[in-house]
């Protein structure tokens, strides 16, 4: 059935070098069930599409996440002129106390107890855009953490201008540590085809042979996936994160693995694909999937769950 949009929301950001577009449609699915739609990218591109709703909603719901996902974009500085309407800040001298901290370091006169990269993560919350080009000088930094907070301080607000540089944060480091996996949610959000073609690839060639062979036949995958969990030896932890991504480049397979997250047991061979899903969903404004964690993480409540987290703490997961 062909969808009949309800709501349309087209939205701009126009600054520096920057000129993206965000537009948001509510839609009717047919059965009094709604679904939100997105496409983002540079003005004049093709822009690149997704959903904030796997299944359809009722339209209550469906309004809301609209709403919701209209607002966190203006809160950004989009708007529907184009013009940048980034609020006025109440605390200008925090930030250019921040922006001050993140010169030293640069200059390597920073003597403060306050980490450098505490200090590039709260210019993401605080929503500090002029920090972007102080913050990029730390993508390639020697301290894991500054390389970690910097990417994704930058994919939070919106600065896509580093693909290159970030994407070689991840050719380096590949799926093994967090500046690795931050480098895969920044290309995946801001890359261009050959970029998530690489990174498919490297995906393919990861994930275990008996998987990887059937990731193009759902039916097939599926059910081998299930038979991968259930030996619970020699499992890759990390194989629903792959899955993940792949979907996400694919722009299919989400139904599949949304129902999957929703029945899988979790447990220690699953909970790590979960926080690393969770993370990279979180950073592509992936609502349903975030919606889905939250619920199954909020209600893990039992002893051996509580030890999962300490085991999963213990191996540096965190």
């Amino acid at each position: 059935m062909e969808l009949k949009i309800q709501q349309q929301k087209k939205l701009y950001f126009t600054e520096g070098k920057s000129d993206k577009v965000y537009e948001v449609d509510l839609c009717e699915s047919g059965g009094d069930l709604f679904v939100v739609n997105f496409r983002y990218g540079r003005r004049g591109a093709t822009l690149r599409e997704g959903t904030k709703t796997v299944f359809p909603v009722d339209y209550e719901d469906a309004l809301s996440i609209f709403n919701k996902l209209v607002e966190s974009k203006e809160k950004k500085g989009y708007s529907e002129s184009g013009s940048v309407s980034i609020p006025v800040k109440q605390n200008t001298a925090r930030e250019d106390t921040i922006l001050k901290y993140l010169e030293q370091a640069i200059a390597g006169t920073y003597s403060r107890d306050w980490k450098v990269s505490k200090i590039i993560l709260r210019c993401a919350e605080l929503n500090i855009k002029l920090a972007s080009t102080l913050i990029a000088r730390f993508i390639n930094s020697n301290d894991e953490f500054e390389q970690y907070a910097s990417i994704y301080t930058l994919c939070v607000l919106e600065d896509d201008t580093h693909v290159d540089s970030i994407y070689n944060v991840f050719k380096t480091e590949n799926f093994s540590n967090k500046s690795g996996r931050v480098a895969v949610a920044y290309c995946l959000k801001y890359g261009n085809d050959n970029v998530k073609k690489e990174i498919q690839n490297k995906i393919l060639n990861t994930l275990p042979s008996e998987l990887g062979n059937h990731i193009k036949h759902p039916r097939l995958f599926y059910a081998a996936l299930k038979d991968y969990y259930l030996k619970e030896e020699n499992i890759d932890a990390s194989v629903l994160y792959y899955v993940y991504l792949y979907s996400d480049i694919e722009n299919s397979g989400r139904e599949e693995l949304y129902q999957f997250l929703e029945s899988i047991p979790l447990k220690v061979n699953t909970f790590k694909s979960v926080r690393y899903i969770y993370r990279v969903a979180n950073l592509l404004d992936d609502y349903q999937f975030l919606g889905l964690l939250s619920k199954r993480i909020g209600g893990l409540v039992h002893l051996d769950i509580l030890l999962i987290i300490y085991i999963s703490v213990s191996n540096g997961l965190q």
